[in-house]
């Protein structure tokens, strides 16, 4: 009964394949498209900064907005940095930084969407590849069409 059930759950996850998904994490594939950086804030933000950084670390643009509700949010990164200048391709990250406004920290927690690629087995645990990056498939928070 265990291995059917292990079976029919595998199945499921074979079926994320080709489907856009939200994810807990930081990371983001520059490919000349523009991204949706998506974020989470447990409370009002007068001020929400995005930094995005190269993959050796290195700032290369900031985002910002004001007034941004408790929540889901997301911004648009056009792959640019600081002054206009396309980046190249490949992996880049962003932090969110969020204040409100008495100047205090507002939580908050980044999310990647992507498509799966490919779904992996290991040691009977399940594993989403979105954007180059092994997920733990429970950790999926969203799925629809690509």
């Amino acid at each position: 009964l265990v291995d059917s059930q292990n079976s029919l759950n595998n199945s499921n996850f074979v079926n994320l394949i080709g489907k856009n998904t939200d994810v807990p994490g930081n990371t983001i594939i520059n490919n000349g498209e523009p991204q949706t950086l998506s974020y989470t804030l447990a409370g009002n933000a007068e001020t929400v900064n995005v930094d995005i950084l190269d993959e050796s670390g290195k700032l290369v643009a900031t985002l910002n907005e004001k007034s941004v509700p408790a929540g889901a949010n997301s911004i648009a990164w056009n792959g640019r940095d600081a002054k206009g200048k396309s980046l190249p391709e490949g992996k880049y990250t962003f932090n969110v930084h969020a204040t409100d406004a008495n100047d205090k920290d507002v939580e908050s927690t980044s999310f990647i969407s992507g498509v799966v690629s490919e779904v992996v087995f290991e040691n009977g645990e399940a594993f989403a590849i979105v954007n180059g990056t092994k997920v733990p498939a429970e950790q999926i928070t969203r799925v629809t069409q690509a």
